[in-house]
């Protein structure tokens, strides 16, 4: 039997230490390549989060329609004028029925009244006195009427004649696949390709 074993195992080549050095070589490079690419991937997920400039050449088209304001906007309109500034929340909620129903939720801010009016799908819904923290404010050039929540990029850009803005992509684990964006006096978001947030600013403002 010991004579067996021993012819067995003539043939059989010892491993010597520069085969093991070579395949530690292997396992390294390994590493190294796979942590290269990962590099790789970050690196191009945080180009991807950086803001970007991005100047308008064209106006693009659109054919989203103006939204249509409220008697109650319409006459609020009518006796002071466009807001110096005002902001625009889309939503949805859900009804007893389990039916989703789309909200939008405004606020108009006049600083010469010192008063905001809030409205809930064009419904006033609230009227509030305030003491303004800045004085001889002028309207701007944005309506209210001009964003839905039907608008993506193109059409927020064509309806309020955009010629710059910047793009800020937000992390997803604050709010998924959303962009933020701020142009002159305006800044607005969009979800999944879909403005859900616009706040204008009024111009010319002073300190008290």
């Amino acid at each position: 039997m010991g004579a067996y074993s021993k012819q067995s195992l003539r043939g059989v080549k010892k491993k010597t230490p520069a085969f093991y050095f070579r395949i530690l070589l292997l396992i390294f490079a390994g590493v190294i390549m796979a942590g290269f690419c990962g590099l790789l991937a970050w690196g191009f997920y945080q180009v991807n989060k950086l803001p970007v400039l991005v100047d308008v050449s064209e106006k693009p088209s659109t054919s989203i329609e103006p939204y249509v304001l409220s008697e109650s906007q319409t006459e609020i309109l009518r006796q002071y004028g466009n807001p110096h500034s005002f902001s625009i929340l889309f939503y949805t909620v859900t009804d007893a029925g389990n039916t989703s129903i789309g909200v939008r939720d405004e606020t108009w801010t006049y600083y010469d009244l010192r008063k905001t009016f809030q409205f809930i799908n064009g419904e006033l819904s609230e009227e509030t006195a305030f003491t303004p923290e800045i004085i001889n404010a002028t309207r701007n050039s944005y309506n209210p009427q001009n964003f839905s929540d039907a608008m993506d990029l193109s059409d927020v850009i064509s309806a309020n004649d955009l010629k710059q803005y910047l793009e800020i992509p937000l992390e997803d684990e604050l709010v998924p696949n959303s962009r933020l964006y701020y142009a002159n006096r305006l800044t607005f978001a969009l979800q999944n390709g879909r403005l859900r947030y616009v706040e204008s600013l009024p111009l010319e403002v002073r300190e008290q």
